[in-house]
């Protein structure tokens, strides 16, 4: 006996109707997204930035656990 699981087959999702909007409506959509993606490239960096000063306090770290181990070899 198998004991693998069966997956059923999903229905396709059914089709949204369409939904009219003004163009006010869409311009403001428009400029949300754009509000949106400029905040997420603002993350992204700070993330990057976070990301970089992790990995340089890292490299400190390991050159003084680096002279640490070579001050205490001489026994």
């Amino acid at each position: 006996m198998s004991t693998t699981k069966r997956c059923r087959a999903r229905k396709p999702a059914r089709r949204r109707s369409r939904v009219d909007v003004t163009r006010a409506e869409f311009v403001r959509s428009c400029g949300e997204q754009h509000e949106d993606r400029a905040e997420l490239t603002r993350l992204r960096h700070d993330v990057d930035v976070q990301f970089l000063r992790t990995a340089q306090i890292q490299a400190d770290l390991d050159a003084i656990k680096k002279a640490w181990d070579k001050m205490k070899m001489p026994t």
